[in-house]
């Protein structure tokens, strides 16, 4: 569990680190300064399918966990 942790704090800090200079090369770009719907769809999916996979790998430790227990 702890190892799936240190994962996600991982990935968190890079996109940290990511995100303003992304911005920083959108802007430099000339895109608009607002967000288009598509762009919260992505975000949305995004967030979705992270949930979905920590989910799962939860559901597979559990179930190896009470595997041993029987």
């Amino acid at each position: 569990m702890l190892h799936i942790y240190g994962r996600m704090l991982a990935v968190g800090a890079w996109i940290n680190a990511k995100v303003p200079l992304l911005r920083r090369l959108r802007l430099r770009a000339g895109a608009d300064a607002g967000e288009g719907p598509l762009g919260f769809i992505v975000l949305a999916a995004a967030i979705f399918l992270l949930a979905v996979a920590v989910a799962a790998k939860i559901t597979q430790v559990v179930n190896d966990y009470m595997g041993k227990i029987k």
